[in-house]
């Protein structure tokens, strides 16, 4: 009987044995299932996070494209702005070069060409002799 007792004794701890082994595989394969999940959650994460640094850079670099073609029409438009002001001067000056002109050529034109003659000359004729000498300017 003792040697069945015996038997039945090693039966029983290689039973317990058997099943904290198998208890531990399990325990094993969970923790070895939550650290992948682990991992691969950290990995989603940094997938993420990857994602929205590329999409802030991306929105950083089309901002800053705006910000470059806005000072570009900023820049544009002052000139086109100092060319306007350039031209409305030369207009002014060439407007005002033409007014004045316009003033001497009528102040030339409405001079007479030669001062009027005081005296009027006589009719010529062969009874009366000729003055050659020179009288008043005309």
């Amino acid at each position: 009987m003792q040697d069945q007792l015996k038997q039945a004794c090693e039966r029983q701890q290689r039973l317990d044995k058997e099943r904290q082994d198998e208890r531990s595989r399990v325990e094993n394969e969970r923790l070895a299932l939550l650290a992948r999940a682990d991992t691969e959650r950290a990995a989603a994460y940094e997938r993420e996070q990857h994602e929205r640094q590329a999409l802030l850079d991306r929105e950083a670099a089309r901002s800053d494209r705006e910000r470059a073609r806005e000072r570009s029409d900023l820049l544009e438009l002052a000139d086109h702005r100092a060319q306007a002001a350039a031209l409305a001067e030369e207009n002014r000056q060439l407007r005002a070069a033409a007014a004045a002109f316009t003033v001497t050529t009528q102040t030339v034109a409405d001079r007479p060409l030669a001062p009027p003659c005081t005296t009027t000359p006589a009719p010529v004729t062969s009874a009366l002799p000729i003055n050659t000498s020179p009288g008043p300017a005309c």
